[in-house]
């Protein structure tokens, strides 16, 4: 079935018998099974712990996993993951460096997945000497040693993230380094070379490598410099580099509530805007992005170099101010002026992605608009006509709806949406819609359900639906709507975005009407980047998103339709998208 005829068939579609073959292709994904390895641990105040993460489901299966702890003074790394059917993550339990628990303090670690959620006790004590030991297994290991016990529950691998993730070499230890030679001999010859080398140098050898690659060593912790001169003076020696870290080439804004844009960069955004930010070249028309919403703060540093003129179809004038936050924080996410050290930066903060605020609600915050006013504002916003309206000088090529009517309005209405959105369309504008929060899986809202929109379900930090998150026929995308880290910067545990009580303002807030214009912004960066490929054309817009989604086995079509926007892959850059997030 495709997806234009799925959008069309409403409620009728759910008949008992479809619903149940529904229900039995969702079943057909493998299932992820998490296994946890040891249950506790206890560590010295200068150890690390080792906990064993695995997914004992059959393969093609991901287990996401995500860990919180209450505990300040504990450190876990990898904090989040995906693992494959039948593959083991291991996770470092450790104390930060800067932190001194006192003795015998503990915490709960839990585990969270789409497998269900555990909890590991962790401890501290200070007379374990070299050892780390875990409840319900030998000692793991000894500091230094090179090899650790394995979990019965199956083969260990070493994980360095999933495959969407961009592989990074970060420096393990400050001291290290690499080594190259002139002559490399064979390998047995090589081998000895890179002992007898490090062992003259004082170094120790961590890893040796093949003929033609490098050794990496570790110089001592007292005589470092005497090490690394010994090293660079040996004739043998070709040359020695620090082993240095190597960082993602993403875009940090100097936004200063940016370390609080959890949706920003546990998305992808800061690669994507490695790419593009939302400018065009020289003579090209700026990008439009239509909020069809309650209004915007006029006023907001954010938004002000972005605003286009607009109108209010609920008042049928030109002011576009608002009493509710609701319009503003979706404008925010979607193009909030990034680099300017003014509150965040939005999905496509470049200057050349303006804001045309099209109002479709009433000045009281607490009434409803009407199908009326919303159908002439989409209208318009595309620039076509609306009787007694003056014509928009300014037609968007993306239009953000984070506003719906429900998932069963009368054939009428979902006849009009139908035929205007048909006309948006024909004037080559990408329409973006919200799902709706109703937490149902009977489908998404209208205008989001009818053909020609893209419709965007949420999700929390970790990659999972968001549980308000309507879901059903008729979704396209999801993207980040939900909660954030429980430890995450700031105050804000759902979506930060622009506010209404200040020309600085800040709002909170959770929702598929907040992963909408994640969507809308990533829209408009693509044609921001490639105009002569995708402006105009709103059929390739969207594949070109739903192409490049995040999905894995454990993302079913009716939860998740094509998966997670990812800005960065649609923009061809390396992704970091989703799981697990960045640090």
């Amino acid at each position: 079935m495709d997806r234009e005829t799925r959008r069309r068939r409403g409620l009728a579609w759910l008949v008992p018998a479809i619903l149940a073959g529904l229900l039995a292709a969702c079943g057909e994904v493998p299932e992820a099974h998490l296994t946890l390895s040891p249950n506790s641990i206890v560590i010295s105040g200068a150890a690390d712990g080792t906990l064993f993460v695995g997914n004992s489901g059959e393969p093609g299966s991901i287990l996401r996993i995500a860990t919180a702890s209450d505990a300040d003074w504990l450190d876990i790394a990898p904090s989040e993951g995906r693992i494959g059917g039948g593959d083991t993550l291991a996770l470092t339990v450790s104390i930060r460096a800067e932190v001194t628990p006192p003795e015998g303090s503990s915490t709960t670690l839990d585990i969270r997945t789409n497998a269900g959620a555990q909890s590991v006790q962790i401890s501290v004590r200070r007379d374990l000497g070299p050892s780390i030991c875990a409840h319900g297994l030998d000692t793991i290991g000894a500091l230094g040693a090179s090899t650790a016990a394995v979990p019965a529950f199956g083969a260990f691998r070493e994980v360095g993230g999933p495959p969407a993730i961009a592989a990074a070499s970060v420096a393990r230890e400050p001291r290290e380094v690499l080594v190259r030679y002139h002559d490399d001999g064979s390998t047995l010859a090589r081998a000895a070379r890179a002992g007898d080398v490090s062992a003259r140098a004082g170094a120790q050898l961590l890893r040796a490598g093949a003929p033609g690659q490098h050794d990496l060593l570790r110089l001592p912790d007292t005589g470092a410099d005497a090490a690394l001169r010994a090293l660079e003076a040996d004739p043998r020696v070709m040359l020695v580099a620090p082993n240095v870290e190597v960082h993602r080439l993403g875009v940090t804004p100097d936004d200063p509530a940016y370390p609080e844009q959890w949706w920003a960069w546990c998305f992808g955004l800061p690669e994507a805007w490695s790419v593009n930010p939302g400018t065009v070249a020289p003579g090209v028309d700026s990008v439009v992005l239509a909020v069809v919403d309650d209004g915007v703060n006029v006023s907001h540093r954010d938004l002000v170099p972005k605003l286009l003129p607009g109108y209010d179809f609920a008042e049928r004038n030109d002011d576009v101010r608002s009493l509710s936050p609701h319009g503003t924080h979706v404008a925010g996410i979607a193009v909030a002026l990034g680099e300017n050290g003014v509150a965040i930066a939005g999905a496509a903060y470049g200057a050349d992605v303006l804001l045309l605020p099209v109002k479709v609600f009433p000045d009281d915050p607490s009434a409803n608009g009407t199908v009326d006013t919303l159908v002439n504002g989409m209208r318009w916003a595309v620039g076509l006509p609306v009787a007694g309206v003056a014509p928009n000088p300014h037609p968007a090529d993306v239009v953000n709806l984070s506003l719906g009517v429900g998932a069963s309005p009368p054939a009428g209405t979902v006849a009009l949406f139908e035929a205007t959105l048909a006309d948006m369309r024909a004037r080559g504008a990408v329409i973006v819609a919200a799902a709706g929060n109703r937490g149902s899986g009977f489908g998404v809202e209208y205008p989001a359900r009818a053909a020609g929109a893209i419709a965007v379900g949420a999700v929390d930090w970790t990659g999972l639906r968001s549980s308000f998150s309507t879901y059903g026929p008729g979704l396209d995308l999801m993207a980040p709507g939900g909660s954030a880290h429980p430890a995450s910067a700031g105050t804000c545990r759902h979506l930060l975005s622009l506010g209404i009580s200040s020309d600085t303002a800040l709002f909170c807030q959770p929702g598929t009407s907040m992963a909408t214009p994640f969507v809308s912004g990533a829209a408009a960066l693509l044609i921001a980047d490639d105009p002569a490929r995708y402006r105009a054309d709103p059929a390739a817009v969207e594949a070109r998103l739903a192409a490049t989604a995040l999905s894995d086995g454990g993302m079913n079509e009716s939860e998740y339709g094509a998966g997670i926007a990812c800005p960065d892959a649609a923009l061809g850059a390396t992704s970091r998208c989703g799981w697990p997030a960045a640090d």
